[in-house]
C-alpha cells in the first residue's frame, strides 16, 4: 500500500522526506488507536503517491475500520471527502461545516479552492505516475544494492557511524541514582518520613509495653477490691491504651500519606525532566538512535 516493503533494508538516514512520511503514515495506520491524527502527511509527497495513499490508505483502510481521522493539509483536492472541514486563517478558526455548507457561507472562498485544485489537477497530468513511481523504486534498489555490496569494515570513528551502538551497564545500580532520586524526592520530605515513621513505631511500642503494664497491674490487684477500685483501675489504663493506638494510626497515616505524595510529585518530575530532554534533542539524536531505543 505504501511501497515501503524493502525500506527494513536502508538506513534511517538514507532514507528520503518522502520515505520517512510514509513510514510515519504506516505506523499510525496500524496502530489499534481509534482516533488518529495526520498532520500534514502529503505535504513531501508527490501528486501520484499522495493520492494514492490518501484513498488506498486513509480512506480505504481507516475510514473502512471506523476511525476517526484528523486530517491537516493544505491540499484541498481531498476537502469533498470530508464529513467536517474547518478553514484555519492567522491561527483562529474563519469557516466550519460541510463543503455545501461552507460554499453557502463563503462562496469566494470555495471558489479560491476550485481554482486551487485545478492547479493541482494540471500539474498531475504533467508529471506521469508510471515514470515517477518507476523513479523512485530505481533509486530504492540502487540503496539497498549499495548496502548488500558493501561489505569494508567500519571505522571506529564513531562521528563516521550513522547509527550509534546502545550502551549497556552491567552491576550494581551506583549510589548516586539513588542519591539524585532522593534530591529530586525532597530532602526536608524525607526527613517528614523519617521521623513520623519513627514515633509511630515508638507508639506502636509502647502500646505493647502498656500492655505489659495493665497486665501486671491487674495481677496486683488485691482479691477483696471493690467495684470502684477496679473501675478506676480499668478506665486508667485503657484510656492510655486508646491514646497510644490513635497515635500509631494518626502517624502511620500521615508518614505513609507523605510518601505516597511526594513519589507521584518525584515521578511526574523525572518523567517531565526526561521529556525536556527529549524535545530538545538535536535531530541527529533521532537520526542516529532507532526509535524502539529512544
Amino acid at each position: 500500500m505504501m511501497q515501503i516493503t524493502k525500506l527494513r533494508l536502508v538506513s534511517r538516514v538514507s532514507t528520503s522526506g518522502g520515505q520517512k512520511q510514509r513510514i510515519s503514515v504506516a505506523r499510525a495506520m496500524y496502530s489499534s488507536n481509534d482516533v488518529v491524527l495526520l498532520d500534514d502527511p502529503l505535504s513531501a509527497l508527490d501528486v501520484h503517491v499522495g493520492s494514492h495513499m490518501f484513498f488506498k490508505g486513509i480512506l480505504d483502510f481507516l475510514i473502512e475500520e471506523r476511525r476517526t481521522v484528523v486530517l491537516v493539509t493544505h491540499q484541498v483536492q481531498y476537502l469533498e471527502h470530508a464529513d467536517q472541514v474547518i478553514f484555519l486563517q492567522n491561527g483562529c478558526v474563519a469557516r466550519k461545516g460541510t463543503m455545501r455548507e461552507i460554499g453557502k457561507l463563503d462562496p469566494s472562498l470555495v471558489e479560491s479552492w476550485n481554482l486551487s485544485l485545478k492547479a493541482a489537477n494540471e500539474a498531475e497530468l504533467e508529471v506521469g505516475y508510471c515514470s515517477s513511481t518507476d523513479e523512485e523504486r530505481e533509486v530504492l534498489k540502487k540503496q539497498i544494492s549499495t548496502i548488500k555490496k558493501d561489505q569494508r569494515p567500519q571505522n571506529d570513528d564513531s562521528s563516521s557511524k550513522l547509527i550509534e551502538s546502545e550502551e549497556r551497564n552491567r552491576g550494581s545500580v551506583s549510589y548516586r541514582y539513588y542519591w539524585y532520586y532522593l534530591c529530586q524526592f525532597g530532602l526536608c520530605p524525607g526527613f517528614f518520613v523519617c521521623f513520623f515513621a519513627i514515633l509511630q513505631n515508638v507508639a506502636q511500642a509502647g502500646t505493647q509495653f502498656w500492655l505489659s503494664v495493665w497486665s501486671s497491674a491487674g495481677a496486683k490487684l488485691p482479691s477483696n477490691a471493690t467495684d470502684e477500685e477496679s473501675n478506676a483501675l480499668l478506665m486508667r489504663y485503657i484510656g492510655v491504651y486508646c491514646a497510644l493506638n490513635a497515635a500509631d494510626m494518626v502517624l502511620c497515616m500521615v508518614w505513609t500519606m507523605i510518601l505516597l505524595f511526594q513519589c507521584v510529585q518525584t515521578s511526574k518530575n523525572l518523567h517531565n525532566l526526561m521529556l525536556t530532554r527529549v524535545l530538545r534533542a538535536p535531530m541527529r539524536f533521532f537520526d542516529t538512535t532507532p526509535i524502539d531505543e529512544s
